[in-house]
């Protein structure tokens, strides 16, 4: 199959990749595997992992990176990758097509990469301290995640060069938590722009 899509070049700023089922809509639980009702959530349970089968020569100028990306990576990228919209079909293959600065991340060899201007932060929870009184009274049931605060846990190239590193606790702006499921993970993607500040303890 990739062969075939060795005659079928994407464009500049184009990414082709393996065309998966748009939704996540299975858990497993031990050793069963269960069948998930979607349609409550959509956005929820969205496929947002895919394989690259093949990668542009070059890129414009003004995405200001490289192609850091080959065919059999697996890269994380925006949920209408498996859209409709996006799909292409090339004799017997589904193919979807995105642009390159729209993959968020690369998994090559069980590694994480950054791609273009995006970082991963990890959500902090209240800690038990931060919900009661001085006195011992609890003024909530249970601790929540943290509004606009995180550890930075994937950076890209770039991020040092705005005075930041991985394991540095952050405050981002309102708003830039997108959450993703990375590898097993639940993370917040946002961009180098979205950070405010390091908060050091």
């Amino acid at each position: 199959m990739i062969l075939k899509l060795k005659i079928m070049r994407p464009i500049k700023n184009v990414v082709f990749t393996k065309r998966e089922k748009k939704e996540n809509d299975e858990i497993k639980i031990g050793e069963e595997t269960l069948r998930v009702d979607t349609s409550w959530s959509p956005m929820h349970w969205v496929n947002q992992r895919a394989e690259v089968y093949s990668v542009p020569e070059v890129l414009d100028s003004w995405m200001n990176t490289e192609i850091e990306v080959q065919p059999g990576d697996f890269v994380y990228t925006h949920h209408f990758i498996n859209d409709a919209n996006n799909a292409i079909e090339f004799e017997d293959l589904e193919i979807a097509y995105m642009p390159y600065n729209q993959l968020y991340a690369r998994v090559r060899d069980g590694e994480i990469y950054m791609l273009n201007d995006f970082v991963l932060v990890e959500p902090v929870r209240e800690t038990e301290d931060e919900i009661k009184t001085e006195s011992g009274l609890y003024f909530k049931t249970n601790t929540e995640i943290k509004r606009n605060i995180g550890i930075l846990k994937y950076v890209n190239s770039n991020t040092k060069d705005i005075g930041a590193k991985v394991g540095d606790k952050v405050c981002f702006e309102k708003d830039a938590d997108y959450e993703m499921d990375i590898e097993g993970e639940k993370l917040f993607r946002m961009k180098n722009s979205n950070l405010i500040y390091v908060i050091e303890e």
